[in-house]
This record gives C-alpha cells, structure tokens and sequence, in this order.
C-alpha cells in the first residue's frame, strides 16, 4: 500500500516527490506494525506503509520494539501468560536477563525455610524459586546480588557476571536450583 497523497498535491508536484524515512534521508520501502507484533496479530491493526526504509523498521525500531516486549511489565506479562515470540527470534526469560539494553526483572520474596529472600520468576501463572546463585551480605543478611544461570553460560559469562556485582563486603554464597538443573549446574 502506498501513501495516497492528496490530489491537489500530486498534480502540483506531478510525481517528483520521493517519500524519505521519518528517521533519516533513505527511501521508504518498510512497513511498520503501529502496535508491535511480539504482542500478536490484531485484525484491523493500523499498518505504517511507506514512511520507513528497512533498515530504520528493522533494526532502531526493532531494538525499541524488543525492549519493550521482553522488559518491565509487558515481558512480566508475556511470561505470565506463556506468551512466546516468533520461532526465528531467541527465547528471552525477562527474569533471568535483560534485552536490548533493558534490564532483566528482579522480582523476590522471603523464603521461610531458607530465611532469607529468594528470587522467582513467574511464568504460565505461577511463582517458582529462579535458578541463580545469591550472595549475602554475612551481617545483615540482606541478598545483596543474585546471577540467574542457565545451561549456555559459559565459566566466562558466570565470572563476568559475577565482576559486574563488584562485592566488596564479606558473603555467605546461596545456590537455588530445581532438582532437574543440578545436573547441569
């Protein structure tokens, strides 16, 4: 669908306008989804033909939409209800980490067996104990950093991490794992 510009214009300018991104000079030639497609396929969505070039649509605008999708209170959202992305997008659990750019979402409650407080995440409508290894401040007792793992961190990606939290006061160090990913851990 192209920009259907008013007559009275298109006879004034007899075809010699040439549409340019609304972000930078290049041509148009994209069309963007107004409400983002990591939220479904609306019927009767309004489309953006013609007022982006591809590389605007696809990658400024794709960080922006990815963010928004995977991070605060829409990935909180998506994860609660299963929601999940295209097949040829990477699976992103907001909990254990951020997306472009965003942070991961740090959500915690106070475990009664292990007296202290734990991190969670919450996915398909429940809460379950996330898979990370804590470390606490040995005086108050208070969690002071938690690093989510994974099966694809890697010794470097853990030490990285781990330099991030940049602890300088003495730790107790806590490991929360589900029976099925001690194997791996």
């Amino acid at each position: 669908m192209k920009y259907d510009m008013p007559e009275t214009l298109r006879r004034q300018f007899d075809g010699r306008v040439k549409l340019s991104c609304l972000y930078c000079a290049n041509s148009v030639g994209s069309t963007e989804h107004v409400l983002p497609a990591a939220f479904g396929c609306f019927r009767n969505a309004p489309m953006l033909p013609d007022r982006l070039c591809s590389n605007c649509n696809n990658n400024r605008l794709g960080v922006l939409d990815e963010q928004l999708a995977r991070c605060g209170v829409e990935g909180f959202f998506r994860k609660y209800y299963g929601i999940v992305g295209r097949k040829e997008h990477d699976s992103v659990n907001p909990f254990m980490r951020g997306s472009a750019g965003g942070k991961r979402i740090e959500a915690r409650t106070f475990d009664r067996v292990a007296g202290r407080e734990v991190s969670v995440e919450i996915g398909r409508g429940q809460a379950t104990q996330l898979c990370a290894i804590s470390f606490i401040e040995k005086e108050s007792r208070k969690v002071l950093h938690d690093i989510p793992l994974n099966p694809k961190m890697t010794p470097e990606e853990l030490r990285a991490a781990y330099d991030r939290c940049q602890i300088t006061t003495p730790c107790d160090v806590a490991l929360a794992s589900h029976p099925h990913e001690r194997e791996w851990i």
